[in-house]
């Protein structure tokens, strides 16, 4: 018991130790309030109990904690004294023995012996009692009496379980052995149905690979007659094969000869493609060129016509002008014949006086008509023939234009495309013909301006005639 207790202390004495070199990392040999402040996240405490905990351990209250301080006030905290002195500790351990021997008498008369898990704790707690509060003595005698009582209760009630249980335990290994065994049989009974099971499928299967082997070896049988028909026939196959590669060989001579032929007529057949090509592209461009100079014949051909037909409208307005002048002059002549046919009818002094005179020259009177008749025939014959010159002129330009069309000369040279040439040769008759009969329309056109259909005072035209005579009535 003394061991404990001074193992106890020793224990204590570390702790403390530890504690205070926590308080004092600087190893001053002291600790001050301060240094229990740096502590407060460690310590559940706070602040103002750490001061109040610094006070109670500060003996000498110097403000500094020692470590014999901070040990005797951990042990008077704790109850234990850590320094007791030689007298005290005979008295204390006399007292001790005495509080043991107590303890062990109350429990033997209790029956409380070998109750307590923990009988250290209790001969501490029976030592605080006595020491600290004697009245309670009483008391916690009769709480430790109770607690036998309980524990008694509990022992015994432990002791039923626990037979209980045993017999439970017993009861569940005959259940258990008992479905072990039922288990048993009925995984043998299984495995007998298992094992009959099994031998009839073997049995089956046995009999099905019987009836394939069987089957087998009469496909075999098959097969070796089947194999010994297809030598004989690789044999046949061998000599006919001998027999067509020779042929084959014969065959791929024939096939590079064609070959050839065939790239030399390839070759040729480019060459031909090549020269058409170029022939096609030289007489298109050909094409090109006499329809352009084609274009350009036909734009002088208009721009002839247009300048034809304005020559044509002046002329019409010379003709005109020239018919009015002849019809003037007819008038004028016409009216100046009627004047001295009228004066020469007329009787008067003068004329019994001249009519000898009239008589002896009709030859002069007579020479004026005479005259003007013939002055007005030559200028319309003269009219005439400058307008058939004209005419005659305009047609031979015509026909030698369409003579020298490019079309009408080129056609002769042109051997490659006869449904082009007769295309091109149609053309240029019809263009002549249009030609020719545009300008034919228009000497007709000029023929008939030129040809009057009236009768003027009392002359007229002779059609029969070239040139137009004038003939008098009467």
């Amino acid at each position: 018991m003394m061991r404990d207790r001074a193992h106890l202390r020793g224990s204590l004495v570390n702790k403390a130790t530890d504690l205070f070199s926590l308080c004092d990392p600087e190893g001053k040999g002291y600790a001050t309030k301060s240094d229990l402040q740096t502590l407060r996240c460690e310590l559940p405490l706070p602040p103002e109990q750490l001061d109040i905990v610094f006070d109670a351990l500060d003996a000498n209250s110097d403000g500094k904690l020692t470590l014999q301080e901070f040990t005797d006030g951990f042990g008077l905290f704790l109850g234990i004294d850590t320094l007791p002195n030689n007298g005290a500790e005979s008295d204390q351990q006399a007292e001790n023995e005495e509080d043991e021997e107590i303890l062990e008498e109350l429990l033997d008369h209790l029956g409380a012996r070998n109750l307590f898990t923990d009988e250290d704790y209790v001969r501490e707690m029976w030592r605080r009692v006595r020491k600290e509060d004697p009245v309670m003595r009483s008391n916690f005698e009769n709480f430790i009496s109770k607690m036998a009582a309980d524990l008694k209760e509990s022992a015994i009630e432990q002791s039923s379980l626990h037979t209980t249980l045993k017999n439970r335990k017993q009861e569940h290994e005959i259940q258990v052995q008992t479905l072990y065994m039922e288990m048993e049989e009925q995984l043998r009974i299984e495995k007998e149905k298992l094992l009959d099971q099994e031998q009839r499928k073997e049995q089956k299967m046995r009999n099905e690979l019987e009836t394939e082997l069987e089957l087998k070896d009469q496909q075999l049988s098959e097969l070796l007659s089947k194999h010994a028909e297809m030598e004989k026939q690789l044999a046949e196959l061998d000599s006919k094969n001998s027999e067509k590669k020779y042929d084959n060989v014969k065959l791929q001579k024939d096939r590079d000869m064609l070959e050839n032929r065939l790239s030399a007529s390839e070759k040729m057949l480019h060459e031909m493609k090549n020269s058409l090509d170029l022939l096609r592209k030289r007489s298109l461009e050909e094409k090109r060129a006499r329809a352009q100079a084609a274009i350009r014949v036909s734009e002088g051909i208009a721009i002839e016509r247009e300048n034809l037909v304005s020559e044509l409208n002046h002329l019409k307005e010379v003709n005109k002008q020239l018919q009015d002048e002849k019809d003037e002059l007819v008038q004028t002549t016409a009216q100046t014949v009627q004047q001295l046919i009228a004066s020469s009818a007329s009787p008067s002094p003068k004329r019994a006086r001249s009519k000898h005179e009239t008589k002896a020259s009709p030859e002069r009177s007579s020479a004026p008509f005479s005259t003007v008749e013939k002055d007005l025939n030559v200028g319309l014959k003269d009219l005439n023939l400058t307008e058939k010159s004209e005419t005659e002129t305009t047609r031979k330009r015509g026909r030698s234009d369409a003579l020298s069309h490019p079309l009408e000369q080129d056609s002769s040279d042109d051997a490659t495309s006869p449904y082009v040439e007769k295309q091109i040769k149609s053309l240029n008759t019809f263009g002549i013909k249009a030609y020719v009969e545009e300008v034919t329309s228009d000497t007709d056109i000029q023929n008939n301006l030129n040809i009057p259909s009236s009768k003027k005072g009392d002359s007229k035209y002779d059609r029969n005639s070239n040139a137009p005579r004038l003939v008098f009535a009467g």
